[in-house]
């Protein structure tokens, strides 16, 4: 099974080759590249100063075909949150990640796990109790406390439901 990476940001091949086999090795999905470049301005609120991540996410579907997960440069929001790292379809096949909030000294670590968890979302796990990559994060301190790994019961139900795509594609 293919799963792409959208890169809408500045970050270097090196980078997104290293966050694609850390992936991989995780969810035996093949992780392809993609730079792409869109003009985003749509989706901008002048008031808040940030990207409607729902507008973001629904053009991105319309545009692309595959399955994905956009790493996108600015801040991103939803209705009803001051910022969001990043949002994915439940079930779906479309995600996006904001590095805006998450660059500092644990950048790639912090990359990483926001990827695992919307693209856990993109394959139907909601967010986990357990010590997991799927818990909810409100605030950089979440996203730094939680493991870089998805629980037991999380890692089966990922490969379980990636198993049942791949029969059928």
């Amino acid at each position: 099974m293919d799963f792409y990476i959208l890169n809408c940001s500045d970050l270097n091949e090196s980078t997104l080759n290293s966050l694609s086999m850390e992936l991989k090795k995780e969810m035996n999905v093949n992780f392809k590249i993609f730079n792409y470049k869109f003009d985003f301005s749509f989706a901008f609120n002048q008031i808040r100063m940030q990207y409607n991540a729902d507008l973001l996410l629904k053009k991105l579907r319309e545009i692309f075909d595959k399955r994905f997960i956009c790493i996108f440069p600015h801040d991103i929001y939803v209705e009803n949150m001051n910022f969001i790292f990043g949002l994915a379809e439940l079930n779906g096949r479309g995600g996006i990640v904001s590095i805006f909030r998450l660059k500092d000294k644990n950048f790639h670590e912090r990359l990483l796990k926001e990827m695992k968890h919307e693209i856990g979302h993109i394959f139907g796990l909601k967010h986990c109790e357990n010590k997991c990559v799927m818990n909810f994060s409100n605030s950089l301190y979440d996203v730094d406390r939680k493991p870089d790994y998805f629980c037991s019961h999380c890692l089966n139900e990922l490969r379980n439901r990636i198993g049942q795509i791949s029969l059928i594609e």
